[in-house]
Order: C-alpha cells, then structure tokens, then sequence
C-alpha cells in the first residue's frame, strides 16, 4: 500500500516564478532541481524553505546556530520526523544552497561533483565537504555575476545579522572546530580551500617569519603572520609554550594594544576588529595548555588587553575572552579595585549570550575559592546576587546549576551575604530552591559541591574510556552496558548511541563528520551533549578510523578524509529512540525513559490546564472539584503513587546544600516555615533528600534553643 503524500504548498505566482528561476539556474549548473521533495509525507515548498532561512541569516548562520529544527518548526511535521533538521539541511545544500551564494551573497557557486551523479538526491548526499572546499572561490569573474544577481530582487537581511556575520568571523578560525584544540583534524588535501593554512611547528625558521611580520606596518604581512598562528594554534599549541616564546606573546599583545586603542576611539574598525578576533583564538587555544595558562595570568598587560576587550561595545568577542579567563581562574590573584571584578559583573547584569553569562557565574564562583581573592570579590557581590537569582527559574538546567553554586559559595563564606539572600524578594527564592530539590539531574555536574552523606563513584571520563579501549583498566570503571545509553552519563551515553545508529559498511558510503555530530547534538544537545572533540575521540572508540590516504577501509575501521568519514552508514533505527514509556494522556504521544520522567511531564505539562482526568479508559474522568483531587487521583490510579529513589545529584544537590548553608543562619527559620509542609512530603517521596532535610530542622530547632537562652539571659 503507497503511502499517502500530504500536499501544503501553495502555487502563488510568486511561487512558481521562484521554481522556475530556480530550475533554470539548476539547468545552467548542470545539476537538478528536486522542486517538490517530501519529509514526513509532507511536500516540502522550498520557496518556503528558502524566505525562513534568509531570514535567519542565511545558510552559513542557520548552521552555525544550529538551528535547523527551529525552521523545520514552521512546516509542522510530525513528532516521529526526529532527524528533520538533518534532512532539511541536505534538502537546502542540494537545491537551494547554490541560489543563495549567487543572488544573496554574489558568489560564484561551482556545485560539487555529489551533486551532478545519479545519487544527487539521496538523503545521505550533503556535500557539506565540498561545498566548504569551494565557497570562498577566488576564481571568478565579479561581472559574470551582476546580471545573475538581479534575476529576482534579494530580500534585505537584518542589520544586527549582517553586522555579526561580517564583524565576529574570524575568516581563518572560523574554518576550525571551535572547540579545545588538541585533536583538531585538519584537510590537507592539496585541491582544498586556499585560504586554509597547514599549520606546522614554531620552529626557529618560523620564528624567524612570523615575528618581523607581525611587527610589520603591512596589513597583509600581518595577516598572514596571524593566519599562520592561528592555524598553529589550533593543531598544535601543547608544542608552543609561551613561557618559553615571551617574544611571540608581546608581539601579540602589541598588535591587540594598537588596534584596541583604534576601536575605543573609532568603533568601525574592520581590519582592527579581524586583527582583535585572530589574537584572541590563539589565546584561547594556547589557554587550554596549563602551562600557557600560567604564563598568562602573571602577565599584567594580558589582563589589560582583555579588560579593555570587554569594555568595547562589540560583544562579539566577549566568549573568547570568557574561554580565556575561564582557563586562567585557578591562577589569577585579584588586586583591590580589579577591573576583571566590574568587567564580569558587567557582564552577568548585561549580557545575553548564554556562554558569556555561564562563564562569568563559574569565573566569580572559582575565584572566591580563595581566601586572598575573596576579600575583594565580597564587597561588590550581593551587587549581582539579585541577577543570579533570576536565573533559578530559568529553562536551562546547565544555567540553574551554575547560580546555585554561586549562591552556595558565597553563602557559606560569608554570613552577611547568606543574611541578603534570605531576605531578597521576601523569601521567595527559599520556595524556588525548594523546588529544585525534586528536579531530576541529568546532565549538569557541580564544581564545589559535594555530597556530605554519600560518596559516589567519580563520573567516568573520557581518560578511563580511552583506557578501557586500550585493555589497560588501572581503577576507572569498565564500560557499562550499552543497550541503556540514555541513562548513562557521558562519554558512555555518546558510544552507545553511536553503536546503536551508526554500523560499518562499504568505502563508497559517505558521512559527514559535521553532520553526524549535528544528529547527536539534536539528540541530546539539551543534556550537556559533548563537544565536538569529545564527540569525534569517542567516535575514534567507536569505530577505528584510518588515516587519511587509505585506499580502503582497515578491517573493522573508517577512513576519514578532511571533515567526511568513508565506511560508515545510518542506521535504519536512526528514527527510534528507545523510549519505552508512553504517555497515555488524551492526544498525547510522547514516550519518556522512566516512570520519573514520565510523572514529571504529567504532572507539570497536563494537570495545571484541566480539573478533568484525560488519562486513555479512565472511567472516573469528571468527577474532581479541583486539581488537588485530581493530582492525587493521578499519582494513585496510573502513576502509582511513584517513590523516587534516584540520588541526589546535579542541581538538587547544590539546592540542598545551599538550603542547608541558609538554615544555619540564626534568622532562617521564618523564611523557611511557608515551606516546611513541602519539606516534609518531599522527604517522603524523595527519601534520599531526609538527611538533607533532617539537617535543616534541627538547624532550625539549634538556632531556637539558642535564641531563648539569650531571651532568658538578658532578663
């Protein structure tokens, strides 16, 4: 029986003047058009496809963003389609890609070779190799394309989208993995993009080109300098040491102090802007190294030169230099009146980019670890304890946990700062916390705080999974059992689902590398999902990947050539997802991997809509006055009056433990009483939380006692 074809596309003039010009440009190219391909048995219109990208900021910005699933949004495809982004970023690459190089960004568009086979159309055929391999072409004639560009009237990109992408780029960097640097894999095929430069060892003969260059007055000799070091950064910084390189820093350094003083003063500096960004990848790249780190945070100037990136206006920059000093916190010793101090609390009260405001809470948080730098960080931190408290009800566990343990570090080192947290906002934040207790962790791991009444076994790390692969077990863990990867905590849970959706096969198959992270990051990129260099080492475990130059598959292996790996295929079960639980409430489908999860989604996305028990052959459906008797109907006729018995970890035990630091304080206990009935229950359907619980009571009862013995005292 053929499956039926659902059919939304509406063929407007405007519509089918688009795919005309669009298969005309498709015959120029010798390539062909899919004009009506089909995603969830729904007719994909690429008109449609094409004004939702644009308007995101084109092609390079939606994956850069990553951000396919949200234009997949707006064609409503069914909850099953789970690799939708995945297949509309190939539906984009093979029939739409090449009309936005040429009529949006007037570039020459040679189509890779991919897309000119009889498998020009298969989902698989992303050509995302290629088409990085050609798209800064040199080689073209600017006049051949002003007639192409005016075919149809391009539409006119946001302000703020064109600013970022023409002043955050950093056009060598951007060509690398952003991610810590060590195992970087970099194209060296000899038809690759000229604009990437293999990076080799600082050796002396390199020395003696790249340092008189970068102290050059020419712009192109400078460029060239910095291309080649970035480049060098990222393949190879464990081989350069700045401690033993002062001079290459200090040219660096020199570089950044003229082009800062250029854009404090003009602020539309694009050469200096460039200049700015390459220096800070490499100092990014060369933080990672612990010895280029130290080097770092003893060096007065450096400091400079971030403090004063952090005031331009500019915020492009502001994640390189969060990364940087991120790196450096462990040995930074603040001054009276430190600028880093105002600069990152700046920061939490005006930023909006999601890794700059984590890194500036985890930055004050570090910091206070010691004693010398604590006496300066606590005059200005109830300053931003208000901002940090409204990240607790954020929908961002990772963001949670982070300004819980600010809250907890610095409660516990200092009594006044615990006495304002108590009275902000009346003590509400006490019921936020509160409720944080019973939030099941899936992903986010604390960086102080530790479980006072257990010791859990340390989580693995990628170390013990290397370790493992090699036979050499020593005292980390064994590899647990893989078939229940979702309940594992990383790297285990990346191997797993590796196994499960991808298996070896014939040379001429072909994956993207960019493209099987984009899979995984989907799937799990709300749970603390790896980076890509943790993603590409357990996928070296997973499957042993031959060097480049291979003319066939080692025995059990892969090649991988630039960023596509030949002898690896998706699985059929890439669409399945081993859920096992469904819920069964009217009109809902989703399917959970346990009873706890599945409550939780009950109890919080259905019942605070309806009086009513929607739940599938429920028979008592109408009969409750309110959602108090509903919710207990709930949790004892499907739920099961469900006892969870996890541990304690991630951001309810940072909410514990701070809730334990705030009920030590001698005037807790009123801020604590609207809560105390809550306390107890959860203690009762969470029993691990009692001795957390326990604990704070008998603070309470403590801290009673001792308030009538001075009553009695002072009659």
């Amino acid at each position: 029986m053929s499956k039926i074809v659902i059919d939304t596309i509406e063929r407007t003039k405007e519509y089918n003047n688009f795919i005309e010009h669009l298969k005309a440009f498709h015959n120029k190219k010798g390539t062909t058009l899919l004009a009506e391909p089909v995603l969830g048995g729904k007719k994909i219109d690429l008109h449609k496809l094409y004004k939702e990208v644009i308007a995101s900021g084109g092609f390079e910005q939606v994956t850069k963003k990553r951000t396919w699933k949200q234009i997949g949004d707006v064609f409503d495809l069914p909850a099953t389609c789970t690799n939708s982004a995945y297949i509309l970023k190939g539906l984009y690459i093979r029939n739409l890609l090449g009309w936005e190089e040429e009529h949006i960004w007037c570039k020459e568009w040679i189509p890779p070779q991919e897309l000119k086979g009889p498998e020009a159309h298969k989902a698989s055929t992303l050509a995302g190799k290629t088409y990085r391999k050609f798209k800064h072409s040199k080689h073209h004639d600017p006049s051949s394309l002003s007639s192409q560009c005016n075919l149809l009237p391009a539409p006119i990109l946001p302000y703020n989208m064109i600013k970022r992408d023409e002043a955050s780029k950093c056009s060598v960097s951007e060509q690398h993995h952003i991610t810590q640097p060590i195992d970087h894999i970099h194209s060296i095929e000899p038809d690759g993009n000229l604009d990437c430069v293999t990076g080799t060892e600082f050796d002396e003969d390199a020395k003696k080109r790249i340092l008189p260059a970068l102290q050059s007055n020419n712009p192109a000799q400078v460029e060239l300098a910095l291309n080649k070091v970035v480049t060098i950064s990222y393949e190879c910084p464990q081989k350069l040491l700045l401690s033993d390189n002062l001079d290459l820093l200090e040219a660096l350094l020199q570089k950044a102090d003229v082009c800062l003083q250029s854009l404090l003063f003009s602020h539309s500096d694009d050469e200096a802007q460039q200049t700015i960004l390459k220096i800070l990848h490499i100092m990014r790249n060369f933080s990672f190294i612990q010895s280029n780190t130290r080097a770092l945070a003893v060096s007065s100037d450096f400091k400079q030169m971030l403090i004063k990136c952090l005031v331009l206006p500019d915020s492009s920059h502001y994640s390189h230099c969060i990364d940087i000093l991120e790196n450096m916190t462990p040995f930074v010793e603040l001054g009276p009146f430190d600028s880093i101090i105002g600069c990152l609390n700046n920061l939490l009260m005006t930023a909006t980019e999601r890794s700059v405001v984590l890194g500036s809470i985890r930055i004050l948080t570090i910091l206070a670890s010691s004693n010398a730098n604590l006496h300066y960080l606590l005059p200005t931190s109830t300053q931003v304890a208000e901002r940090v408290a409204q990240y607790l009800i954020a929908n961002d566990e990772e963001l949670i946990g982070v300004s819980l343990e600010y809250l907890y570090q610095y409660s516990r080192l200092s009594t006044s700062f615990s006495q304002y947290l108590l009275s902000l906002h009346s003590g509400a934040d006490i019921g936020i916390m509160v409720s944080l207790l019973m939030v099941p962790s899936k992903y986010f791991s604390p960086m102080l705080v530790q479980d006072t009444f257990c010791s859990p076994l340390p989580s693995p790390s990628l170390s013990m999974l290397n370790n493992h692969h090699k036979g050499r077990h020593g005292s980390g863990p064994c590899v647990p059992d893989l078939a229940s990867y979702q309940q594992l905590d990383e790297p285990y849970r990346c191997l797993g689902w590796l196994k499960d959706k991808f298996e070896l096969t014939h040379s001429n198959s072909e994956l993207s590398l960019d493209d099987m992270y984009l899979l995984y990051e989907m799937r799990f990129g709300h749970e603390k999902a790896l980076r890509m260099k943790e993603f590409y080492t357990v996928l070296k475990i997973a499957f042993p990947i031959a060097i480049t130059g291979a003319s066939s598959p080692q025995q059990g292996g892969a090649i991988l050539e630039g960023t596509t790996i030949r002898g690896l295929q998706l699985k059929l079960c890439i669409l399945q997802d081993g859920s096992d639980l469904m819920c069964q409430w009217t009109n809902c489908n989703q399917t959970f991997d346990s009873e706890q999860l599945l409550q939780t989604h009950v109890l919080h996305d259905h019942l605070p809509t309806t009086t009513s028990c929607m739940w599938s052959n429920c028979e008592d459906g109408n009969l409750f006055q309110d959602q108090g008797e509903l919710t207990s109907h709930i949790q004892h006729s499907h739920l099961l009056g469900y006892t969870d018995d996890s541990d304690i970890q991630g951001v309810a035990l940072v909410a514990a433990q701070l809730l334990k630091v705030l009920s030590q304080n001698p005037n807790s206990h009123a801020r604590f009483m609207p809560y105390e009935r809550e306390l107890i229950l959860m203690s009762k359907r969470r029993p691990k939380l009692l001795p957390f619980i326990e604990s704070m009571f008998s603070n309470f009862q403590t801290s009673s006692t001792t308030s009538s013995v001075s009553s009695r005292s002072s009659i």
